[in-house]
Formats: structure tokens, sequence, C-alpha cells
């Protein structure tokens, strides 16, 4: 199958190999983004896990593309804490999601080969620079979270929530 055969590549292949053919078995630019997403996030679920693999269209293309969910252990939040809200000094904006405890990855092989590509590093960080001078800008992060509150609070949505999950 398409995925094993990636599995196998990324375990496998030698450095030389790897660089010059990952692009033949998974949509770059969208790993590029994906990168900056978790990171962006500090998405400690979603570094090694929390994500489905598909190809678009098998007939046309063999690459993979991924899809997340499952991201409630984002922007500062632990996926489990019996005492609510968790913020750690380690799951902090200015920390590294690679050095990160909760994080796995610092063990996922296809993004630390990949940050292993010059090339693909650089793709990496223009396509930050080119995000924080749109939707990543400061301002345009905090309305769109301000859009979103407003929007759970408004429909109702927000307090449905609290009464049916709180104590």
């Amino acid at each position: 199958s398409l995925l094993n055969n990636a599995i196998k590549f990324v375990a496998t292949s030698d450095d030389a190999t790897f660089a010059s053919q990952v692009g033949d078995y998974f949509d770059l630019p969208v790993l590029a983004d994906y990168y900056v997403f978790i990171t962006m996030l500090f998405a400690i679920d979603n570094s090694s896990k929390n994500v489905i693999w598909g190809c678009y269209d098998s007939a046309v293309g063999k690459k993979l593309t991924l899809a997340v969910w499952d991201l409630e252990a984002t922007v500062g939040q632990h996926w489990y804490d019996g005492n609510g809200f968790y913020h750690a000094p380690e799951i902090q904006p200015e920390k590294d999601l690679l050095n990160c405890r909760f994080s796995a990855l610092n063990k996922n092989k296809l993004f630390l080969r990949l940050l292993g590509i010059p090339e693909f590093k650089r793709q990496v960080v223009y396509r930050y620079w080119q995000l924080r001078r749109s939707v990543l800008e400061p301002n345009n992060l905090i309305a769109r979270y301000k859009a979103v509150l407003d929007a759970l609070e408004t429909s109702g949505a927000l307090a449905r929530e609290s009464e049916r999950w709180s104590g």
C-alpha cells in the first residue's frame, strides 16, 4: 500500500535517497504547513499522532497528505489533567516543540529526517514568515480567537458545553 511503502522508505532509505525522493512519497508543501501549524499551536499531541494519512487520488498521484484531528492538547493545554487546565512550564510559546517532554516530535522519524534537509527547512522558514504577515500576524490571531469565542457565546454553545461538562 502507499502508506506501507512510505513508512518503509522513511525508515530504511539513506540520507541522499531520502532527500532526493521524499517528495515522491509525501506532499511536501502540506508537510511544511503542518510543521508550522503544530509549532504555532504547540500541538504536543499532534506531533507524532492524531493525524490521518491519505492520498488525494491514487489514480492520479501517489503522494501522501495528512489531515489533523483531536486538537485538545494545543495552545498550552495538556490532554489530561484531573485538576483542570494545564499550563506546565514546558508548554509555553517560547519553548521548542522538539524538546518538550510531552511532545513526541523528537521521535517522529519523518519530520526529523525532513528537518535535516536544508531545502525543506528553508521552505518551512519561508512559509512561516509568509504566514506571519497574514494569518499568523498577532492581531489577526487575536481577532480570530475573539471571533470564535464570540460565536460560541452568541450561539449558546459555550454555556451548553460548560453546563454539560463542568463538574
